[in-house]
């Protein structure tokens, strides 16, 4: 899965040049690849934004085990509810 990091610095890189061929040099044909280039951009800061917000109240310790973010009990993979507290997960 690539990561939404490389999708901002090839937006940018494909923004950039398409606009400094279309501004410095005339031409013309390259504003596709300009905003190509800014949905590229666009892409990375929703995927980051959604990625983070998923992650979001899931604290990861050691292995890959989840531990509630309220009270600290340990959470299975499965759990919908926290056995400690009874919050949501």
């Amino acid at each position: 899965m690539v990561s939404s990091v490389a999708f901002l610095i090839v937006g940018i890189l494909i923004s950039t040049v398409s606009y400094y061929l279309i501004e410095f040099k005339g031409q013309t044909g390259f504003s596709f690849f300009f905003y190509i280039g800014l949905v590229l951009i666009a892409f990375s800061l929703v995927k980051g934004f959604l990625l983070r917000k998923k992650s979001q109240g899931r604290e990861v310790h050691g292995r890959g085990a989840l531990y509630c973010p309220k009270c600290g009990a340990r959470l299975h993979v499965h759990d919908k509810f926290c056995p400690g507290c009874g919050k949501k997960k």
